[in-house]
């Protein structure tokens, strides 16, 4: 090389090529795979290195044979019916069979004869050959029990009922002023007890079973409208009850007596008493005895004078207590082993 400035003539070295061209390759190669294998991440094209991994799958088992031909049967035309629409990107289309025929009959054949051939267009794959089992039905409910017995009542009144009317199937509803359960289911006793209170007009006698396990006897101060009903057997008082005794004349001369008051005249020695006799009907007072003594209540009798009868019933029968009623007349007398009665 020759220096214009000095005029001297300079020797520039040379450098080898080989190295030069490998560092240049070398750089060329690093830039191509910067931008080389980006690309090939973005696009998913990087290609898979082998594996040495290998599988060896069992040989299939051979199919069975196929089932006998069956007889050909005319095949019925279907209108083409329109396809099914897919579920999903990766559902192919199915199409409606252009024929139906049903399968062959023959010993390998499973589930129901005569199918859809091709399946059911939407059906899922993999079901269970032959249906699921089907569970057997629940037992029925064992039938409710009987209601009951009730008793018939006859048309007419049993011997020995009198002072209300008979009226079998019949309810009376309303007019209440008092009710009570009764120790047999006797419609006699709901009758004596209206009987015997002043107040009563009509009775109704309820079946046990009804209105709780003992029968019911309510007792009506007026006689409400009736209806007919197979639960009770009502009653209505065929007299009015009997007006009260009238007060004691005053003393004669028409001044007050002061002296001592005379003497009660003794009464009358009592009839036989009649056990096991009932005489309803008649009364004008009724009240529980102290004790169960049938002669305190043929004592209260004598000493009053409107009395004419009574009849002591036993305890347990209307009450817990003994009861005694008084009588302004003699009434029939009937059998009842409830009751004693007697007469002055």
């Amino acid at each position: 090389m020759f220096d214009l400035i000095t005029g001297t003539a300079t020797h520039i070295p040379r450098h080898p090529r080989g190295p030069m061209l490998v560092s240049t390759g070398a750089q060329v190669v690093i830039l191509g795979l910067l931008v080389v294998v980006p690309v090939l991440f973005a696009t998913h094209a990087l290609p898979q290195p082998p594996t040495m991994m290998a599988f060896v799958a069992a040989p299939p088992t051979p199919p069975p044979p196929p089932p006998p031909a069956a007889p050909a049967q005319p095949a019925k035309k279907v209108e083409a019916a329109a396809t099914a629409p897919t579920v999903g990107h990766f559902a192919a289309p199915l199409e409606a069979p252009a024929t139906v025929s049903p399968e062959p009959a023959g010993e390998d054949a499973v589930g129901v004869p005569g199918g859809v051939e091709g399946g059911v267009p939407g059906g899922v794959v993999g079901g269970v050959v032959g249906g699921l089992p089907e569970a057997p039905p629940p037992p029925p409910p064992p039938p409710p029990p009987p209601p009951p017995a009730r008793p018939r009542w006859h048309t007419t009144p049993p011997p020995g009922w009198s002072g209300t009317t008979w009226e079998p199937d019949i309810d009376r509803a309303g007019s209440d002023y008092t009710s009570f359960d009764l120790q047999a289911p006797r419609p006699d006793l709901c009758r004596d007890r209206c009987l015997g209170e002043p107040q009563c007009r009509a009775f109704t006698y309820v079946n046990p079973g009804v209105q709780g396990a003992n029968a019911r006897c309510w007792l009506k101060n007026s006689v409400p409208g009736s209806r007919p009903s197979d639960c009770c057997l009502s009653g209505v008082k065929t007299a009015a009850p009997p007006p009260p005794p009238p007060p004691p004349p005053p003393p004669p001369g028409g001044g007050t007596w002061r002296g001592a008051a005379p003497p009660a005249p003794p009464p009358a020695p009592p009839r036989a008493w009649e056990a096991s006799v009932d005489r309803p009907g008649s009364d004008y007072r009724q009240f529980d005895l102290p004790e169960a003594k049938a002669e305190l209540c043929r004592d209260t009798c004598a000493r009053e004078p409107q009395c004419r009868a009574w009849t002591y019933v036993r305890p347990g029968e209307q009450g817990p207590r003994a009861r005694c009623w008084l009588k302004t007349a003699v009434p029939p007398a009937r059998p009842a082993a409830c009751c004693i009665s007697g007469a002055k």
